[in-house]
């Protein structure tokens, strides 16, 4: 494109006088800084491709962004196309670490795979095109689905060097040739890919992915802020390993500081799993010559050996615990579900903290299972049948906005109206949001004329997703 640029006014030079030419290219250096600057610094903005205005993102460039410099990208994948929301969560770590950040409002679960690689292929291309991007620090990170497709288009973009995921991992063959990237994800200790990701963990160990599972106490979401600022080191230091940039030693001696101090409160307490795992993470992060020997020490100490195959016992136990339930749900008998997450109830209350955690992912384990099941009963025309699904998906995960909303999709399709409204009005307060999915909803279009129903969505809070 520069070189068009240039070729277009030496042109202008030969055929319109020197002083013409030269006001023209002034004009012509000053382009990019306008387009920059129509983004307010520090705000987060709906950007709109230029060369295809059917596609949206969100952006923010953090308040000391300097036109004049070049920062690292990260474009953001939400399952559910909300591009403004990890952006909300994570800017003030882009403000910190000089990143900018993009979350994309077009990619979404159930999308054709094709469709999303161009869509992602497009942003990235606008957005590099119109704000001081650094080419070579072009990251992608998704949650869920997000996280699935991001892993499928990091494969095929050689302009993409780095792959966050959260809540869930990549299809990875380790028989096929595969791209070098850098790659750490995410899973909390209660989500229900926790498995999923466990397996990822034991055949990437043996790839040459540069690849670290960091997993922490949580849920299936976007992980908070103080945790995913480890995916803003990682970065940071993955850059300098890499000689793109110089190595920043005081974050790193202060990373390794406060990772010495946890190895030696882990190691007094016995906690030698604990104490591994931060060790391969620091070996990961900084690649330490302590923590891999460290690591090597502690694979054959006879402690952490016994904690290691304690771990591997669980999980085995939680393996079978899944294969139980799936096989039961295709004779569906409701009682029997529901005396199982009695039992998951109390042998979580008391048990200790790892064991607890298995207990509470089979729970969302079985929470997914339900959503699954009901939704399709009622795609099905299966009302019966849904709301047994329902009632168990109450039972195990009764906070869940999903819950109160499929209620009302149910009460919807059997013309209970009053009930629709109370399960509409308990989603919300129960933190259900998604304007769109609710207006969009083809069981509810004969009530929006209604006041409850207009009452309904303007109690949704905006937040711009």
């Amino acid at each position: 494109m520069r070189n068009i640029s240039v070729l277009f006014f030496s042109l202008l030079f030969i055929l319109y006088s020197a002083s013409c030419s030269n006001l023209r290219k002034d004009k012509e250096k000053k382009k990019p800084e306008s387009r920059i600057t129509q983004v307010e610094k520090g705000m987060i903005s709906k950007i709109t491709c230029l060369n295809s205005p059917e596609i949206s993102y969100h952006l923010y460039l953090p308040s000391g962004t300097k036109d004049s410099n070049r920062y690292p990208l990260i474009l953001f994948l939400d399952p559910h196309a909300r591009g403004a929301l990890p952006l909300t969560k994570y800017k003030h770590l882009a403000d910190s670490f000089g990143f900018i950040i993009a979350g994309s409002d077009c990619t979404q679960n159930g999308q054709e795979i094709a469709v999303t690689m161009d869509i992602i292929r497009k942003i990235i291309q606008d957005a590099t095109k119109r704000f001081p991007a650094d080419h070579r620090r072009i990251t992608l990170s998704g949650f869920s689905g997000g996280a699935r497709q991001a892993g499928v288009a990091i494969q095929q973009m050689p302009e993409v060097g780095a792959l966050i995921s959260c809540g869930a991992g990549m299809a990875f063959d380790p028989a096929a040739k595969v791209k070098s990237f850098s790659y750490l994800a995410f899973i909390g200790n209660t989500d229900f890919n926790y498995l999923e990701m466990k397996q990822l963990d034991r055949i990437l160990s043996s790839s040459d992915v540069n690849f670290y599972l960091l997993e922490y106490p949580g849920k299936h979401e976007w992980p908070p802020t103080e945790v995913f600022t480890d995916a803003f080191l990682w970065l940071k230091f993955d850059a300098a390993k890499r000689n793109i940039v110089p190595h920043d030693i005081q974050t790193e001696n202060t990373y390794w500081k406060k990772a010495m101090m946890e190895l030696a409160e882990l190691d007094s307490k016995g906690r030698y799993l604990e104490e591994y795992r931060l060790a391969l993470k620091m070996k990961k992060f900084l690649n330490d010559s302590f923590a891999r020997d460290l690591c090597k020490r502690l694979d054959g100490y006879s402690e952490y050996l016994i904690q290691k195959q304690a771990e591997t016992i669980l999980l085995e136990k939680e393996v079978a615990k899944q294969q139980e339930f799936m096989n039961a749900f295709r004779q569906f008998q409701l009682h029997w579900f529901l005396s199982e997450a009695d039992k998951l109830f109390n042998l979580m209350n008391s048990a200790n903290i790892e064991t607890a955690a298995m207990y509470k992912r089979l729970l969302n384990w079985l929470s997914l299972a339900s959503n699954m099941n009901a939704s399709a009963a009622f795609e099905n025309d299966y009302p019966q049948l849904m709301r047994e699904y329902l009632l168990l998906y109450q039972k195990v995960d009764p906070e869940n906005p999903d819950v109160f909303f499929l209620f009302a999709l149910y009460y919807g399709k059997t013309n209970d109206k009053d009930s629709m409204y109370g399960s509409l009005e308990n989603a919300v307060k129960n933190g259900f949001n998604d304007k769109k999915r609710m207006l969009a909803e083809p069981v509810f279009l004969p009530y929006h004329d209604e006041e409850r129903f207009k009452e309904v969505i303007s109690s949704l809070k905006d937040q711009g997703y």
